[in-house]
């Protein structure tokens, strides 16, 4: 019975491979393709250095060496797109950057758009307004600091912390008011305006209330910072009172209104934001 089993599995297996070593070949056809168009990404180009972009705020300087990690050489500004305007006018600001040679930054002094160009590779600026805050300081001198040691003294970065000293104590005290402007560039700025930065030479940071009021304020919000110091040397607190004798009081309300004033066109302008 086994036997008989095997015999009929060989037999079928012969016969199943007579009927294939038997079947005539087909004959393969010729595919139906229509030539196509090769596609872009058949034949990739090389793919372009993608620009990098780089943020600032109105009236921020820029240094070229840390941006490149290097020596910054062959600096170029093109492609300014300029949004803001000259404080008062209708007009556009000249520029949205200006390069500073003697510092080897570039200061943003408009709001806009541009192309820097440093040691051959490219970079889209675009620089909006600052947010700022207007701040207060009076009563005595030691409110405003004194210069003392730069050692010891606070010193701000240029472009974040701002000043302005009006002694009310004297007579001529608003005559310390006849600047207009902030901004970096600008012609009619307060006189030591930049006296709690780097931007102030032999003058800068001093020991006080104020200078580290703007490093903090500054570093704590990332908000520039103006602060005006009403300061009236020797003064007591009941001077400071409504209807003194001195009047240090109303003095100091008259001058915040005029540098409010000055912010306030300022923002009109473009430059700052509240």
């Amino acid at each position: 019975m086994i036997k008989r089993i095997s015999a009929l599995i060989l037999a079928s297996i012969c016969m199943l491979g007579v009927l294939v070593g038997c079947t005539a070949p087909e004959t393969p056809t010729k595919p139906n393709v229509t030539p196509s168009t090769p596609k872009p990404e058949d034949n990739p180009e090389p793919n372009e250095p993608e620009i990098e972009k780089v943020d600032m705020y109105y009236d921020d300087r820029l240094n070229l060496n840390v941006l490149v990690g290097g020596v910054a050489d062959g600096v170029e500004i093109k492609d300014q797109v300029v949004t803001s305007k000259i404080v008062g006018s209708d007009q556009p600001d000249a520029n949205v950057l200006v390069l500073d040679e003697d510092t080897n930054r570039v200061i943003a002094v408009g709001t806009g758009t541009a192309v820097l160009v440093v040691n051959g590779k490219e970079y889209n600026v675009k620089v909006t307004p600052a947010p700022i805050t207007l701040a207060v300081i009076t009563g005595q001198s030691i409110g405003s600091g004194s210069k003392g040691d730069p050692q010891k003294s606070v010193v701000c970065e240029g472009g974040q912390v701002y000043n302005t000293t009006l002694w009310i104590k004297e007579d001529a005290w608003r005559s310390g008011l006849s600047g207009s402007t902030l901004g970096f560039t600008a012609e009619d700025r307060f006189a030591d305006i930049d006296m709690l930065t780097n931007d102030a030479g032999s003058k800068k940071g001093t020991q006080g209330v104020n200078g580290a009021l703007g490093y903090h304020w500054n570093q704590l919000t990332g908000e520039k910072i103006w602060i005006v110091n009403c300061a009236a040397g020797g003064s007591c607190v009941n001077e400071w009172q409504p209807n003194s004798s001195t009047d240090f009081l109303n003095k100091t309300i008259e001058a915040m209104n005029y540098v409010s004033n000055i912010l306030k066109n300022e923002v009109a302008a473009g430059h700052y934001v509240y």
